[in-house]
């Protein structure tokens, strides 16, 4: 018989008024650390990481007709991290998204685009669920997969979905996308500052690159760090 399993943990952000969804967390045993941070309400830390912005379809209906929704959404792509930890972006997303239809006046080509623009144009996955019940199953098998399954036999991708055939300066921003603290909009930023690849690696790694808006001492610092970690992963190189 399969023992019980091991608890997963999220860190749930200290302002997190849905005690619904919470309280579900709690019943199939998941450890929920509180915590204030920037962007998302559920941050979840494993293999791969995510920061989770937990929206009802009328909240998004609201963030929509406010303006706020894409300056949410760019916030998420931009700030994704906790405690130095680079973290995928994700909206869980509650509800009927028909709903849209009658609270805003979306039809269905409107809905789709606006689905489409966040999940491909942003870069920002979507957790559908139809109530906070079947969103907390889904946030806990989450966890489970990225906390709990050893996969050490398997190699994992660095970021987030398969790697397809690219542009050049698609490929370009994928490689600095795999930098501490570049998330997509910075990795636009870096190239169109230095142009080529080459140019924003030699900044990134004799600091210079603080010249780019938006990226500060600390990025630059866990940048440089990056090009003195070989295989061991402890600055030797395996010397």
């Amino acid at each position: 018989m399969a023992g019980k399993k091991k608890p997963v943990v999220m860190i749930i952000d200290s302002r997190e008024k849905d005690q619904e969804l919470i309280g579900y967390l709690e019943r199939f045993g998941a450890i929920l650390n509180r915590d204030t941070f920037e962007i998302g309400d559920i941050g979840i830390l494993g293999r791969t990481s995510f920061a989770i912005e937990h929206k009802s379809v009328d909240d998004l209906a609201k963030s929509l007709a406010d303006g706020r929704l894409f300056k949410q959404i760019k916030d998420m792509v931009d700030m994704s991290r906790i405690e130095g930890t680079e973290l995928q972006p994700v909206i869980l997303l509650v509800g009927d998204i028909w709903k849209l239809w009658k609270i805003r006046g979306y039809d269905m080509w409107q809905i789709a685009a606006l689905l489409n623009s966040i999940q491909f144009a942003w870069g920002v996955q979507i957790i559908y669920a139809h109530n906070n019940l079947f969103a907390a199953v889904r946030l806990i098998s989450l966890a489970r997969k990225y906390q709990l399954t050893d996969d050490k036999k398997k190699e994992h991708p660095m970021r987030f979905g398969a790697k397809r055939k690219m542009k050049p300066i698609d490929e370009a921003r994928y490689v600095l996308e795999g930098f501490p603290g570049i998330s997509a909009v910075r990795a636009r930023k870096i190239l169109e500052h230095y142009k080529t690849l080459g140019e924003a690696l030699n900044a990134m790694q004799n600091g210079t690159i603080t010249e780019v808006d938006g990226i500060g001492v600390k990025i630059t610092e866990e940048i440089k760090g990056v090009f003195n970690y070989g295989v061991d992963e402890d600055g030797s190189g395996g010397n």
